[in-house]
C-alpha cells in the first residue's frame, strides 16, 4: 500500500529543502512503516510530470484528489507562492489549503521564522504580509494541525518527523487508510513565537 503527503511550498522553499523534506518522508517510510507493507512518498509540483494542460487543474489536483494522499504538508517562509492565473486573489498555495480542506485530507503548516538568507535575494514584503495573514485565517478555522514556528530549519525537520509518523499512524490504525481522521494534538506556542515571527519582516 502506497501513502503519498503532497508537500505544498512556495519558490522560497524549493529544491534543497523540498528535498530535505522527502528525504524526511522517505526515513520514516523505512524505519516504521515499509516492514507492515505501508510505503510512504513524499512529491512536490517539480515531481509532477509536465505536460499540455492546467498547471494547477490538470496536475497539482488530481495528485491531492488521489485517493492515495493522505497528507498535506505545507512549510511556509517568506513567501505563499503565485496568484493563480484563474484568481488572482489566491496564490496556489492557498488554494491547494482549500482544495485538502473542502476533501478533508490530514494537513500539518509548519511556520519558518529563520530569518531571511540569503541577503542577496529579493525580498517581497507583500508575501511576507500574506503569510502572516494566512497564519492567522488558519487558526481561526482551526481546521488543520498547527504544528508551530520553527527558527531552525533542523529543529522543523524533527517536528516533521514526529507529525509525519503521528499522522500516518493514526490514519492506519484508526482508519484503516480508508478515512482522514487526525488525532495529533496542536504544538503549544508561545505569545513570543507569535511576535518574532510577525517581526520577521523588521528592517526591510
Amino acid at each position: 500500500m502506497e501513502i503519498t503527503v503532497f508537500i505544498s511550498h512556495a519558490e522560497d522553499l524549493e529544491g534543497k529543502a523540498c528535498e530535505e523534506i522527502k528525504s524526511t518522508i522517505s526515513e520514516i517510510s523505512r524505519s516504521h512503516f515499509e516492514q507492515r507493507g505501508i510505503y510512504l512518498k513524499g512529491i512536490c509540483f517539480d515531481d509532477l510530470r509536465k505536460g499540455l494542460g492546467k498547471p494547477q487543474e490538470d496536475i497539482v489536483d488530481p495528485n491531492i484528489l488521489d485517493e492515495k494522499c493522505k497528507l498535506i504538508v505545507m512549510p511556509l517562509w517568506t513567501r505563499i507562492g503565485t496568484p493563480r492565473s484563474a484568481s488572482k486573489d489566491i496564490t496556489g498555495m492557498e488554494y491547494e489549503y482549500r482544495l485538502a480542506v473542502d476533501n478533508q485530507k490530514n494537513i500539518l503548516v509548519f511556520f519558518l521564522n529563520m530569518g531571511i538568507l540569503p541577503l542577496n535575494k529579493n525580498i517581497d514584503i507583500s508575501q511576507i504580509e500574506k503569510v502572516r495573514q494566512f497564519k492567522v485565517n488558519v487558526e481561526k478555522e482551526g481546521l488543520i494541525t498547527h504544528c508551530g514556528i520553527f527558527k531552525d530549519f533542523n529543529k522543523f525537520i524533527d517536528e516533521l518527523r514526529k507529525q509525519v509518523r503521528e499522522n500516518i499512524e493514526n490514519i492506519v490504525a484508526v482508519t484503516g487508510i480508508n478515512k482522514h481522521t487526525s488525532k495529533t494534538k496542536k504544538i503549544k506556542k508561545t505569545k513570543q513565537d507569535d511576535d518574532e515571527f510577525n517581526n520577521l519582516s523588521k528592517g526591510f
